[in-house]
């Protein structure tokens, strides 16, 4: 977290959330995953350390990397239009928003994404996000005219994979690709 402490998992229905005894905050998690702790690394914009969350639906195993600080801030930014639109009560603006990023725009066809649970699958950060950003290859063939983006899968493995940010499609290279990473544009 914030503090440098650990922090305790609350797994309820329907949304997880990570607690901090020491100051007694909580922050929302993406429903509808599992989670995982990303080796250490942290968010270049807030210093949080950042998770893996990985989604399973119709044989699609998807994984995305998650900074818990940025997704909960981004969905309190989020929650007064919402509220507005939903007639529900918005949070207090008492949680800061990381600069420059915007909260994530809802997908294109919300049926494309969603399973049986009404759990969306698709990135919990916008494409624009750092961590999100690094790990871009190119364009979502589906959804790309939106702003949606295939993702390197954070995992490494044998498989190397593909997920796009916002719609239902996951490229597996073939098994002897033992290894992908993402470089600078190259202008192609």
């Amino acid at each position: 977290g914030l503090t440098g402490r650990y922090l305790e998992l609350i797994s309820i229905h329907p949304a997880p959330k990570l607690y901090n005894r020491a100051t007694e905050q909580m922050w929302n998690l993406p429903p509808g995953g599992e989670l995982k702790p990303f080796g250490g690394q942290r968010c270049p914009l807030c210093n949080f350390e950042l998770l893996i969350l990985i989604r399973s639906a119709h044989r699609m195993n998807r994984a995305f990397p998650l900074c818990p600080y940025c997704y909960h801030t981004a969905a309190a930014a989020a929650a007064p239009a919402l509220a507005a639109s939903t007639r529900l009560e918005a949070p207090d603006d008492s949680v800061p928003f990381p600069l420059g990023l915007t909260a994530h725009p809802p997908p294109p066809d919300r049926s494309e994404v969603r399973i049986s649970t009404h759990f969306s699958q698709h990135c919990p950060h916008p494409e624009d996000h750092p961590i999100i950003a690094s790990s871009v290859a190119c364009a979502c063939p589906q959804t790309g005219e939106s702003g949606g983006a295939l993702v390197l899968d954070p995992r490494g493995g044998t498989h190397v994979k593909f997920s796009s940010s916002r719609a239902n499609l996951v490229v597996e290279l073939p098994a002897f690709v033992r290894s992908a990473s993402i470089g600078a544009a190259c202008g192609c």
